[in-house]
């Protein structure tokens, strides 16, 4: 997907005799430092030909905007607030359990009064707005002197540590942090599916500090989906340093991919997931498909390319025009449209987006999508994915799917095993909670055959999280319908919830989805994205005889 975010860095106030109050973010000094310009009007009032003033002034570099806002106002007065003396944080992050340096996600957010830091530009691993990237587990930043706090965190597997800290001029602060591995995911795969970086027309963030943002928060495996590029990871993974290969590997797995996207067409008809996709060196762009084709070529191209490739379905209502569900008129309910461009080929579906993670509706709606697409008996895959384009605000791994492979143990699954195991459906989606289902031995993307003259399944749900997560409600969808919750009661142990629930096959096949909600932010990790915990399951399918 296309990203583009405007973020505040600070606010100046700007006055005039007819009482108007605009608040100018960054007018003039962003201006010079080449920062974004941003205009609020918060009193709604008639006042746009000072804004516009204010944004000509901005993008001519100019911090004085009295000549153009004169019709308007007879007197402008731009304060900018005192400069902070500047102190430094030292920091260290271990592994409890060997006490060796681990890498790490840092979240800094000013705390009484003193305004959130800007560490660097968004798309920088080294300090991105309110965050920093850690690979080496260790590192040093420059805060003006203030109250904050910080968290580090390392995915999530793993406990969180938050503390208050004091920065002042006069000596430098010191943290040294130990988080533990709270959760054993060991019989499954983190992964994010869909991630961009400086191959992409609309990302900056290297290849390296891509590569780290993802193995500093514990995902495993990777595709390298860049906008109609074949993507490829091996710079990035060869610079991993020594703390972001703890665990069960070389810090990352990866196969080549690319998103293809449709937006030059003379239709624009959405975005899509190739992997694994074979580049051709010989080819421009590692001859990725035709992205101006209609979606049934774009998939024979895949296809012809990698027989056995995952055509994953991004972002599929997301607005102006990139949102394949939207743009081919589809029915859920029938899987067919009217438009000849709807192709139903394709193997899953993203329908956790990490652009959505402050925007649960928007969640909802293409749950309600796949789980109408389920209902006629399609097996999409459904996959939860960051679609991160930077380093601040789209956090990588933020969702991700895990998908189940039983013999990775202390080592990294292969990716063929990865690969075959999520073409399966063994999966499930989350932004924080572990949710497992199981009816007997079978798991989601297995299917239950009922004896003979049985309507009912008994569905065992398993909920799992960290401490700092927080899990409400379980819900058990058969097909579209709510049939049954499971209510999780307030807790910071891992284990949230395990209780049986019987499901009535009224007709000869379901699909069984589970759903899983918190309603505390994870605010300390994800700054400002007021994100809540969310997760689902892939389909356990029941079949009545």
């Amino acid at each position: 997907m296309l990203a583009s975010r405007a973020t505040l860095d600070y606010t100046l106030c700007v006055r005039s005799v007819t009482s108007r109050v605009l608040f100018v973010a960054a007018l003039g000094l962003a201006a010079c430092a080449g920062q974004r310009a941003h205009v609020v009007d918060p009193a709604a009032s008639n006042a746009q030909s000072a804004t516009d003033a204010s944004a000509r002034a901005a993008d001519a570099g100019r911090g004085d905007a009295r000549s153009d806002a004169a019709q308007d106002a007879q007197t402008v007065i731009v304060a900018a607030p005192p400069a902070r003396p500047k102190g430094t944080l030292r920091f260290e992050v271990r592994d409890r359990a060997t006490l060796r340096p681990i890498a790490a996600h840092v979240a800094v957010r000013g705390v009484e009064g003193t305004p959130d830091p800007d560490l660097g530009p968004r798309h920088r691993a080294d300090g991105a707005l309110q965050s920093r990237i850690a690979a080496t587990g260790q590192g040093v930043m420059e805060l003006a002197a203030g109250v904050y706090r910080v968290t580090f965190d390392h995915g999530l597997e793993w406990s969180i540590f938050t503390a208050r800290i004091e920065v002042t001029a006069e000596r430098e602060t010191v943290i040294t942090a130990a988080i533990e591995r709270v959760l054993a995911m060991d019989d499954w795969t983190s992964c994010d599916l869909h991630v961009h970086a400086e191959r992409s027309f609309d990302s900056r963030v290297s290849i390296v500090d891509r590569v780290a943002s993802l193995a500093s928060v514990g995902v495993e495996f990777a595709t390298p989906t860049e906008h109609n590029v074949v993507g490829d990871y091996s710079e990035g993974v060869r610079a991993l340093p020594e703390a972001a290969r703890s665990g069960r590997g070389a810090g990352l797995a990866w196969v080549s991919a690319v998103e293809v996207t449709t937006d030059r067409a003379e239709f624009p008809i959405g975005h899509f997931n190739v992997f694994p996709y074979r580049a051709d060196p010989r080819r421009e762009h590692g001859g990725p498909p035709n992205f101006l084709a209609s979606p049934t070529e774009i998939f024979r191209q895949a296809r012809a390319n990698t027989r056995d490739a995952i055509i994953q379905v991004n972002h599929p209502r997301m607005e102006p025009n990139i949102g394949y569900f939207t743009r081919s008129l589809v029915d859920t309910h029938t899987n067919s449209s009217t438009s000849p461009r709807y192709d139903h080929s394709y193997t899953a579906i993203e329908v956790f987006n990490g652009f959505y993670l402050g925007v649960p509706a928007e969640v909802d709606r293409v749950m309600r999508d796949w789980l109408a697409l389920l209902s006629t008996g399609a097996r999409y895959v459904g996959t939860a994915n960051s679609d991160s384009h930077q380093i601040a605000y789209e956090a990588a791994g933020y969702p991700r799917t895990y998908v189940l492979t039983p013999c990775a143990g202390d080592v990294s699954a292969p990716t063929d095993v990865v690969l075959r195991s999520l073409r399966a459906g063994h999966a499930f989606g989350t932004s924080g909670p572990m949710l497992f289902v199981t009816s007997g031995a079978a798991g989601p993307g297995d299917t239950v055959r009922l004896a003979r003259g049985s309507s009912r399944a008994t569905v065992r749900v398993i909920v799992r999280a960290a401490p700092w997560v927080d899990v409400d409600i379980v819900e058990l969808y058969r097909d579209t319908e709510l049939v049954a919750t499971v209510a999780v009661p307030p807790s910071t142990e891992v284990e949230r919830v395990d209780a049986e629930v019987p499901i009535e096959a009224v007709r000869d096949r379901h699909a069984i989805v589970a759903i899983a909600r918190g309603d505390r932010s994870l605010g300390d990790v994800l700054p400002r994205l007021e994100a809540k915990p969310f997760a689902f399951t892939n389909p356990l399918w029941i079949v009545r005889r």
